[in-house]
């Protein structure tokens, strides 16, 4: 796998799991 392509992924990843806790309204 490409080492920009799973940067990205992660990146992803983090970014939309920081909205669910957010909409949760989790702090």
């Amino acid at each position: 796998m490409d080492t920009i392509q799973k940067e990205k992924n992660i990146a992803l990843i983090k970014d939309v799991l920081r909205n669910y806790l957010l909409e949760k309204g989790f702090r």
